[in-house]
């Protein structure tokens, strides 16, 4: 769904039919609002799980999160993420703990879907998995490691698939503050990783679907399949994993080939401890939306989280 933060470019009559049926969205956390609106029906359904993770864990959603992210206190989980944000990793943990369920997460632009995905890492990392996180552009290693993952208090060590790949970190001033660099022969430490069934000393993987699709994925999908066992994917910008909508091929000529993107997910999340999806965009196109599922089903259901902007001006 797209942002609503700025009506001067939109329609009026667009806003209207997109606003419809929407109402303020009120958090379970305690933690400062941005100010979102939700779906009417879906009020009652997130409020009787919120009820739910009260009563299993004995404790309320911002205790829940802060003892399942080790923050040291809960002034500094405020200071590190919206009522929002906590409200959706409590139902991604949640769902994740208590019920084998995998998360799609819809929220418009602007929410901060990036900061849940650092929440979600951390969370992993807590629990002895190792994340993985598959996204569409590799500038999200940077919104990660010198914003996202900073403004939460993290401090990841990636193992980054690209091989020579040069990205300069900029801080919050735009001053240049560290830069990344991989080898021109990454694929080698790929190699190695997979005969040593995990990825060294580094706390996490960062990969793109690109790096994960056509004969040259070959090894770094032989890596995500050796570690799936011990980790936690994390698909950013999901609708991704989900192909093209055109993407379909007469049988005969797929199985001459190498499984494409989305047929490596469909095995993937078979082998993975723990999964969530995602994208604002995630349920725009039918088909997609079905191949998503399918992921998700892997996990006996799944739970939608979808807030978007509220109208401003």
């Amino acid at each position: 769904m797209r942002e609503l933060s700025s009506t001067r470019e939109v329609d009026a009559g667009i806003v209207q039919e997109q606003i419809e049926n929407q109402v303020v969205y009120k958090p379970r956390s305690k933690a400062y609002s941005l100010a979102t609106l939700a779906p009417a029906s879906s009020l009652k359904g997130l409020d009787n799980v919120f009820n739910k993770i009260e009563a299993a864990t004995a404790m309320s959603i911002d205790e829940y999160v802060r003892d399942r992210l080790k923050e040291p206190s809960q002034e500094e989980l405020f200071k590190h993420y919206a009522a929002e944000q906590i409200d959706s990793l409590a139902l991604s943990i949640y769902n994740h703990e208590f019920e084998n369920k995998a998360t799609l997460i819809g929220h418009d632009t602007g929410i901060g879907k990036t900061r849940i995905i650092c929440g979600l890492a951390r969370y992993a990392q807590q629990r002895g998995m190792t994340p993985v996180i598959v996204t569409a552009d590799p500038v999200l290693y940077g919104d990660i490691l010198a914003r996202d993952g900073v403004d939460t208090g993290n401090n990841f060590n990636p193992f980054i698939t690209n091989s020579k790949f040069n990205l300069k970190l900029t801080g919050a001033n735009g001053n240049v503050i560290s830069e990344i660099s991989t080898p021109e022969n990454q694929i080698e430490r790929v190699r190695q990783y997979t005969q040593a069934g995990n990825v060294g000393e580094h706390d996490s993987v960062f990969t793109t679907y690109g790096q994960l699709t056509g004969p040259s994925s070959v090894d770094r999908r032989q890596l995500l399949n050796v570690i799936a066992s011990n980790s936690f994917l994390i698909l950013d910008e999901s609708h991704k994993a989900g192909g093209p909508a055109g993407d379909n091929q007469p049988d005969g000529k797929k199985k001459a080939q190498l499984p494409s993107c989305t047929e490596y997910f469909q095995s993937l999340v078979k082998e993975t401890k723990g999964f969530v999806a995602s994208s604002a965009t995630a349920i725009k196109n039918p088909i997609v939306a079905a191949r998503l599922v399918f992921f998700l089903f892997y996990f006996s259901f799944m739970l939608i989280i979808a807030l978007i902007s509220e109208l401003v001006g």
